[in-house]
């Protein structure tokens, strides 16, 4: 939450925010903190729907915290680009192991196959 005071930036108070959440991290738990938050970003991008704005910023903010404390990480140096990339990775193929138990779900946003086939083949046969 931005508290605005006279004469004083929300940015501010936006960067001391962020100071507090890195103030809480250290290098010998950043690889559980980062886990932890790019499962949370990846869990609320699997719930976010186009129709409720609540999980948009949901997915906003858990999406912001990941990315900030993966900052932190790189610029500490307390991991390396490629320790994240196998974290991430690990984290994905827990999500999809998941989604191939629960078994295909609709989504919202329908994806159209067959579309240039179809054209093509319509194509075809004016001619």
């Amino acid at each position: 939450m931005i508290i605005e005071n006279p004469g004083k930036s929300p940015l501010l108070a936006q960067e001391k925010s962020q100071q507090r959440e890195s103030g809480t991290l250290s290098s010998e738990n950043i690889g559980e903190k980062l886990k932890a938050s790019y499962m949370s970003y990846k869990k609320s991008l699997q719930q976010e729907s186009p129709q409720a704005t609540d999980s948009i910023l949901e997915r906003l903010t858990a999406e912001k915290t990941y990315y900030t404390t993966r900052q932190t990480a790189l610029n500490k140096g307390w991991m390396e680009e490629k320790d994240i990339m196998n974290m991430e990775k690990q984290v994905a193929s827990h999500f999809q192991k998941e989604e191939k138990e629960k078994g295909p779900q609709t989504s919202p946003f329908k994806k159209r196959t067959g579309t240039i086939k179809r054209k093509k083949s319509e194509y075809e046969l004016e001619r």
